[in-house]
This record gives structure tokens, sequence and C-alpha cells, in this order.
């Protein structure tokens, strides 16, 4: 029979029984007209009961580095007993009580406290992270410092005259992240956005960011390139994905006392294509226009910028990311010795981000007292900046992007983020179309 063709596993409509006779009625009559009858299928119990069992044996069997990763998806500001404090108040006192008793104010080694004879350090200590259950901005007077990496920065190749040199001033400086061997990126960038003969028309001077390589093949090819571009500032320390945090402090060192009248430092990875001619219309509309972060409560304590500031130069651009909490596996992974709390501070996301000249150099005042972690985003737009009443504006979706199209090649898209080099080629000749004849 026909109502029989679908087997066991799913049944007709017309083996449903029919609510009124009006619908059996109608049915008959679209039936006889000749028109399609739609058929709806109802999986069995059966059916649904053996794909129940299936999906719990394999997911309690899965190895645990399979299995899917605990989600926390908090409201900010977040509860004690949220930030796993399981109901207890939080009493910065104590903190503060031991982080008084500092014997030295150092970060290499580490600053040791002494607590009722016993040797705590203060990067380590177990509630160096509370404060970012606070709406208030870190009190620094009775903290020692932690992290003096602002502080103790030496560069191998400094190109210190970029900004001072540059007619007109620049408006902004993109600091590119970028590895030893990462030439053919620099040179993509150099022959692109980064273009010298651009300026005039974007006013963005670009410089690449490298750390130190222990290979001395990799070293001379890079001394070549300094020599020939001028554009590469070296830091000191090895350039490994650990050390990104050193890097990014480092970078906004130089932007700040090289560069002191820019009013925006952008970081960018090399991997991210920028439209330096969409950017430069954003900086100066917000400039005009100066928008309103996100995240502000009504009790916040916020950063006070300096009398004739512009506003837009108090916030931090990018990714804006308002309830991230700590993975514990994968490569952005952080132990809880590491980072011991169960969520972080809103910040914006590491690829590309736009920091306003009187943010950039409170981070660089507050830092030190900031104990660091690994990831340099969640570290210098998460915590430093919660600590220094820093609040972020949220720039993707009219800003920036992860798709190529008409809006970065003539509209407001001014970063396309995580893409292929084929991929930032072939946007790269549809910016050309509409760019300034050089």
């Amino acid at each position: 029979m026909e109502e029989k063709k679908y087997g066991n596993h799913a049944r007709s409509w017309q083996d449903m029984a029919l609510p009124t006779a009006t619908l059996r009625r109608l049915r008959d009559t679209l039936k006889a007209s000749g028109n399609k009858v739609w058929r709806i299928r109802l999986f069995s119990p059966g059916w649904v009961a053996i794909t129940a069992l299936a999906f719990f044996l394999t997911y309690f069997f899965l190895p645990s580095f399979l299995r899917p990763v605990h989600v926390i998806q908090l409201e900010w500001p977040w509860s004690t007993e949220a930030a796993g404090l399981d109901g207890t108040t939080y009493d910065e006192s104590l903190l503060e009580k031991a982080l008084q008793n500092g014997q030295e104010n150092s970060t290499h080694p580490a600053s040791s406290l002494s607590t009722s004879g016993n040797s705590i350090d203060a990067s380590r200590h177990p509630h160096r992270f509370k404060f970012i259950l606070s709406r208030k901005r870190l009190n620094l007077e009775r903290r020692p410092k932690v992290n003096l990496i602002p502080e103790q920065v030496q560069w191998r190749h400094d190109p210190d005259h970029l900004c001072r040199t540059a007619d007109p001033p620049p408006l902004a400086v993109a600091l590119v992240v970028t590895a030893v061997a990462h030439d053919s990126r620099r040179n993509f960038i150099r022959d692109t956005w980064g273009r010298a003969a651009w300026y005039p028309h974007t006013l963005i001077k670009t410089v690449f960011v490298v750390g130190a390589t222990q290979d001395k093949a990799q070293q001379q090819m890079l001394e070549e390139e300094v020599r020939t571009h001028g554009d590469i500032i070296q830091y000191n320390f090895i350039d490994s994905y650990a050390n990104l945090t050193y890097k990014t402090l480092s970078l906004l060192t130089w932007g700040i006392t090289r560069c002191p009248e820019v009013q925006f430092l952008a970081k960018i990875d090399d991997d991210v294509l920028v439209n330096p001619f969409h950017l430069k219309v954003f900086l100066q509309d917000i400039l005009q226009h100066p928008p309103v972060p996100k995240g502000i409560q009504p009790n916040d304590e916020l950063f006070q910028a300096p009398p004739n500031t512009n506003p837009a130069e108090k916030h931090i651009y990018g990714r804006y990311d308002a309830q991230p909490y700590p993975l514990r596996t994968t490569k952005w992974a952080v132990s809880l010795d590491e980072y011991p709390e169960n969520v972080f501070p809103p910040f914006v996301h590491g690829p590309a981000y736009l920091v306003g000249r009187a943010a950039a150099r409170e981070l660089l005042r507050v830092a030190p007292y900031v104990p660091l972690i690994k990831l340099e985003d969640v570290y210098t737009t998460g915590l430093v900046a919660h600590a220094a009443g820093l609040r972020h504006v949220q720039i993707f979706g009219p800003v920036s992007t992860f798709k190529a199209g008409p809006s970065l090649y003539n509209g407001s898209h001014a970063i396309l983020e995580e893409n292929v080099p084929k991929g930032r080629e072939t946007a790269w000749k549809e910016i050309l179309k509409f760019a300034p004849k050089v």
C-alpha cells in the first residue's frame, strides 16, 4: 500500500489522524485536482532511541582530548561565585597585606614576598588576578612591580628616524608583528599596503617588529634586509609564541617613545591585509566623532586622560570579546597555575587592533604591576586594560572582517583577518582599482 512505502522508520501523513473533517476534504480536493500533496516524515521512537544511545556511548568513550571543551559564558560583571570564589567575598586587603611586605621590586627574579615567615612570589600569588572582579582601577601604590619588560627593552635595530623625518607627521604607525624568517610576508607588505609611496595618501607609517634569533644565517639575512629597507625593529629576546606578550609591550614602548606625537598605534600580524586608505578615513572620523566604548557600567572607575586629549585616543579598538574565558587545552591554553581564574576580562583579539596614544601610555604605566601571561591580547588589552580603567570599541563588522568583498575594496572595511596568501594577493588587486594613482 502507498502509505507503507516509507517502511517502518517513517509514516506518511495519511496514517496520522487529521484533527478535523475540513482538513480531510481539503486533502481530497487537492489530490483530485492534480495538485501535489506534501508528505511529512516522522522519525520512529526506535530510531530516536538508537541515535541517542549511539551519541551517549560515543561521547563518554572518546579520549579526553577529543571531547568538546566545557564552555563558560558569563555576563559581565561576573559574580564572585561565577568567578570561582565559591560564594566568598574577595578581600583585596589580603593581597595588599602580602604585597606590602615585598622584599624586592623586580621581575627577574620575580618579586619575593614574605608573609608570616613564608616567602611568596608576587607574580605567583594566588590572588594576583582577583582585581578583574573589581570595577575600580588597580591601586598601584601598594603593589610591587612584577613585570619590568617596558623598562628593560633593548633594541638591536631601532629605526627611530621613521616618525621624526616624516612629512607630514604620521596619523598612525602600523607595528607589524613578524618572525625573523618571514621575509616574504614583509616584502609583500612593502609592495602593497605598506608601500612608502602611499604615505601622502594614508599618513600611516609601517615598521616591522621581530625578536632575536639563534640562527646565524637568518640573522645575517635580516641584517641585509635592515640595511636595504631600514624599517625593522629587533628586540633582544628570542622570537617565540610564548614571548608574544614581551613583543607587544616592547612595540608599544617603541611607538610611544619614538613616535610620541602619533595619535594611534596599530598592532598588526604579518598575515593580515590592510586597506590603508580606508583605515585613514576611519581614524580621521573617530577623531571628529569619538565613539562610545563597550562594557561601561555606572560604577566604573575609568581612565582619566590629561586635559586636551581627544577622547578617541583613550580607547582600544578591535574585534571585541565581551565574555571571554580561559581555555585549558589547544594552542591558546593557559594552565590553572598560569591563570587560576575561570574568566578573563573583556579584550580585543590579537591579529589586528588599534590603541589610542593616551591609552597606550596608560597601558605601559600599569603593565609593570600586572603579572604576565603568554596570551598577548588577553594580557595587554584585557588584564592590563582592565587594571588601567580602559575600555574597548568594537570595530569587527564595520571596519574589520574575515571576508574580502566590495566593502574592503571600496567601502568601509579596512582590515582583513585570517586569510591565505592567494586571498590577500587577490584582495589587494581589487583594492588597487580604487586606490590613488602614484
